[in-house]
């Protein structure tokens, strides 16, 4: 019998043991302050290691250890060093949410703390909205990544005559006035402190770019359908009469913007190759070569592989590139992100090697890497374009050391907040062939 029992107890401190450690909640810290002369907060992947990018301030992340002067955080999935002194302990997330919201929002928030995980968090993301809170959201989370807000205010075209009167009667809500205006929601009584469904919210959306097409691009455009809805992969209930709840709002915010910014893309891409010969302003998918903007125009030094499968500069020879354009993706700023790949015309890939730090080399590689390519323009008016690893937004590719000479390597690079010329070797130009 004691034998019986003594296997019971173990059983028990076994069962509860794993339990335990299947249950148990990550450490967690905010990062409160901005560092001097950084955007954000810079961040090594060792202590004695060279900055590698910088992680976004005013968010919560898994606390590892820390180590000195120094705090180890988890950042996608890396362990990341950062001063001890830009970190507090916190004991909850800023908000918790289902599964799959996490997944999607891993962009944009460092930690995400799951429904029934956590208690006492006060933003749930899981619960249903009012009415008034979703017309905050959509109009700026969503119209406003459109539109800026002296934009909204002095140059969107009212579909519905106020009078100078407020169109709403029950709310003094400056959104919910705004949809009235834009036609999007009924004058009269609007209930803001009601809930709203699912359906209705899509049909604000639905709305919101059928106003843009009339009012605002004098009827061009692609209409918003509730076929796209479909293919968004909303989860939660979507059925007719469901409640919408915050985090199916705030996906859609970025679904349809996504969605709005893939139909922007098509009508401004749609240019002649013969535009292009001194660069181009926004990168389709073609044929092109890639030069530095370094040096006289418009004999620059192109971009070139070499027998040992790396990217260098060439000042005699030229080699074409295929550029595809793949998707538009948003950073942990939620600014909107171009994202192509960059092929030899073997087709394979020009990318980086493992995680991306200063001092690597571009090389060609089997596997797909994504870039970030970004258009700006420079000083003397031509058309330039950065190229950034879109999962680090702070390493650009460059010419290294400014140099111009053959054989010069193209390698990825830190950059903080440069202004003015002190980025020119970070910018290049996409001739189109094809």
């Amino acid at each position: 019998m004691k034998h019986l029992n003594f296997i019971l107890l173990f059983c028990i401190a076994f069962y509860t043991s794993v339990f335990a450690q299947n249950n148990i909640r990550p450490t967690l810290c905010h990062i409160a302050f901005a560092t001097d002369n950084f955007a954000d907060t810079p961040y090594r992947l060792s202590i004695k290691g060279d900055i590698v990018g910088e992680l976004p301030k005013f968010k919560t992340y898994e606390l590892i250890s820390f180590e000195g002067q120094w705090a180890k955080v988890r950042y996608m999935g890396t362990e990341c060093y950062i001063a001890r002194n830009r970190v507090e302990t916190v004991d909850k997330p800023e908000f918790v949410c289902s599964p799959w919201v996490r997944n999607w929002f891993s962009y944009k928030y460092p930690y995400i703390g799951l429904v029934g995980e956590w208690e006492g968090v006060a933003d749930d993301w899981t619960k249903p909205l009012t009415r008034e809170e979703a017309a905050e959201i959509i109009v700026n989370d969503f119209f406003g990544r459109i539109y800026s807000a002296w934009e909204m205010k002095h140059v969107l075209k009212p579909a519905v005559k106020t009078g100078g009167n407020r169109l709403i009667t029950d709310s003094n809500g400056g959104n919910e006035h705004k949809l009235a205006v834009w036609g999007i929601v009924p004058p009269g009584k609007f209930n803001p402190k009601g809930k709203i469904t699912y359906q209705e919210i899509t049909s604000w959306f639905i709305k919101l770019i059928s106003y843009n097409i009339k009012y605002m691009r004098e009827g061009a455009g692609k209409a918003l359908t509730k076929e796209d809805f479909a293919k968004f992969g909303i989860g939660g209930d979507t059925k007719l009469n469901a409640l919408c709840t915050k985090e199916q709002l705030m996906v859609l915010c970025d679904k349809v913007f996504l969605w709005y910014s893939d139909q922007e893309f098509k009508k401004q891409s749609n240019y002649k190759v013969e535009d292009c010969q001194d660069g181009c302003n926004i990168v389709n998918t073609g044929v092109y070569y890639i030069k530095t903007y370094l040096g006289n125009k418009p004999n620059q030094p192109y971009l070139i592989v070499n027998n040992r499968g790396t990217v260098e500069l060439s000042n005699s020879k030229k080699q074409k590139y295929k550029i595809t354009f793949i998707k538009h993706s948003l950073n942990y700023d939620s600014n909107l992100m171009k994202i192509y790949t960059i092929q030899t015309m073997d087709g394979k890939y020009v990318g980086i090697p493992g995680i991306t730090v200063s001092g690597k080399n571009a090389t060609i590689q089997n596997n797909e890497f994504l870039w970030e390519i970004s258009s700006g323009i420079s000083e003397d008016y031509q058309f330039t374009n950065t190229i950034t690893d879109p999962n680090n937004i702070h390493q650009v590719l460059n010419a290294s050391g400014w140099n111009l000479s053959d054989n010069t390597p193209i390698i990825s690079w830190y950059w903080n907040l440069g202004t003015g010329t002190d980025n020119n070797n970070c910018k290049f130009i996409f001739v189109k062939l094809e």
